[in-house]
């Protein structure tokens, strides 16, 4: 985030807090994607799978 971001052009601390909320969700969105494309898995199961994990915040091996 500190490397990819220009945080002279935030202003405040809660467009800071904004920015990396941003920048973090499409973080994991690119790297559940992939994720999904390396392992070659069917998309739709796994992004259910994967909001259903971070929502309960842990995953299985199951």
């Amino acid at each position: 985030f500190i490397n990819q971001t220009n945080l002279d052009k935030i202003l405040d601390k809660p467009s800071i807090v904004d920015a990396f909320f941003t920048f973090a969700q499409a973080e994991q969105q690119r790297e559940a994607e992939e994720l999904i494309n390396s392992e070659n898995l069917n998309a739709e199961a796994a992004k259910r799978y994967i909001t259903a994990s971070l929502k309960r915040e842990y995953a299985s091996e199951k």
